[in-house]
């Protein structure tokens, strides 16, 4: 007769809640990284993609240099995501007036320079400058603060899309 039932040895009582007692902030740690690091990757994306679209927007054949369909064409894009603070976006009429008070003058359309940094003649480049750190408040999660390590580690302050369209 065998008996199968689990029985812990006085020496062994307790080891398994200390194994887990460590391991635990060192797995939560992970997660939030994890979470923290695709939500700039979300919002980089939608900053591109707003950046992408505000160049589709570009009239050629109109001589104004106004470019404010252009700009009214990025904050749509990024309206339509959800990268507003959650105070924020509670709806898309809510999150277009803060980007539009926040995002707005970070957009340019000019003709200086292409995104890689190389002159391109006849094009114009929409640039976007998303703020995305804690003191804006566009962070979709809180800062936490690890010992030992700081917080934050390799989480940018800016987000920037970048397009451009050739004539």
């Amino acid at each position: 007769m065998s008996c199968l039932a689990a029985t812990a040895r006085p020496e062994q009582a307790g080891a398994a809640a200390l194994e887990f007692a460590l391991v635990l902030p060192i797995f939560v740690a992970m997660l939030y990284g994890l979470i923290n690091l695709g939500l700039v990757y979300y919002t980089q994306l939608a900053v591109s993609r707003a950046a992408e679209d505000g160049a589709r927007a570009v009239d050629f054949l109109s001589n104004s240099s106004d470019y404010t369909s252009v700009k009214n064409e990025v904050l749509n894009s990024l309206a339509n995501s959800i990268v507003a603070p959650a105070a924020s976006n509670g709806s898309y009429a809510t999150r277009r007036s803060w980007l539009a008070s926040n995002v707005l003058p970070q957009i340019s359309v000019d003709s200086s320079l292409s995104c890689a940094g190389v002159a391109a003649s006849g094009s114009l480049r929409v640039r976007v400058v998303y703020p995305y750190s804690t003191s804006a408040g566009t962070r979709l999660l809180p800062t936490i603060t690890l010992p030992g390590v700081g917080s934050d580690i390799g989480v940018p302050s800016t987000l920037i899309g970048c397009a451009v369209v050739k004539q």
